[in-house]
């Protein structure tokens, strides 16, 4: 019963590794980031973030595609970015700053999020990732 478990840590950690802003940490780091960044699977469709979502958190996505957008007044959907696997996006924000735009996935998607405390922790360690965000 451990092969499974072993397994579907290798797999996350190689999913985090194909994250732009990840790709240059070593393999005890992504192991560590997999337990802290729990998946959730979105169906297409499904809205992951909306502009009232605090943001206190990072989404990483590891598959699929996303779509972030905002509403106009007239109720228009307009595009801001499509986004793909091994990207870091949503506004992470100080104080209970929101995230002013919506998220949603355009395909069955995994995204993982990452608090902030945890990505100040990270950033400490590995500087250069702060810099990739940035």
């Amino acid at each position: 019963m451990v092969i499974p478990i072993v397994r579907e840590a290798h797999e996350r950690s190689r999913h985090l590794f194909m994250v732009d802003v990840f790709e240059t940490l070593p393999h005890e780091e992504l192991t560590n980031l997999a337990e802290l960044c729990k998946p959730t699977e979105y169906r297409t469709g499904e809205v992951i973030f909306h502009p009232e979502t605090a943001s206190d958190r990072v989404f990483v996505l590891e598959q699929g595609r996303v779509r972030v957008y905002r509403t106009g007044p007239r109720d228009q959907e307009m595009t801001l970015a499509v986004l793909a696997g091994g990207t870091v996006f949503g506004r992470l924000g100080l104080g209970d700053r929101p995230q002013g735009a919506c998220a949603q996935a355009m395909e069955a998607s995994t995204v993982s999020t990452l608090g902030q405390v945890e990505l100040e922790r990270l950033v400490m360690r590995r500087p250069e990732v702060g810099l990739r965000m940035a």
